[in-house]
């Protein structure tokens, strides 16, 4: 699997930036194969933030601002990974947590598959 992130910014007609990322993967045929077989595909990887944590950890200001239409983010699903999907920011520093959380999670959900295909078997640990 290999996990695929584009940046870009963006400048509305009034001056004001966002940014956005676009998340992709790479799936090899035995981990397309695994997915469906385990019924992972609606397996939720990442969830933007409800405006309730927002406004715990960023203020009130910060929890409009986030939850403006145009930039409510869909959550990450297994299925939508191959497809892509965006999202979409004022800040810079909100795009590089959900940046680092995306990747933690598709690292996570690859460990599970590699798990996932190893059931069956027998394992030895030296200690």
């Amino acid at each position: 699997m290999k996990l695929l992130i584009s940046r870009d910014q963006r400048q509305d007609e009034y001056g004001s930036v966002s940014f956005g990322i676009v998340v992709r993967a790479d799936l090899s045929a035995e981990e397309k194969s695994a997915i469906s077989k385990y019924g992972f595909s609606k397996l939720v990887l990442f969830e933007t933030p409800e405006p309730e944590q927002l406004i715990e950890k960023k203020g009130f200001l910060a929890s409009i601002i986030s939850t403006q239409r145009d930039f409510w983010n869909e959550s990450l699903r297994v299925s939508s990974l191959e497809g892509g999907a965006r999202f979409q920011y004022h800040s810079i520093s909100e795009v590089l947590e959900v940046e680092h959380a995306i990747r933690a999670a598709v690292i996570d959900f690859k460990r599970m598959l590699d798990a996932a295909a190893g059931f069956g078997g027998e394992e030895v640990i030296e200690i």
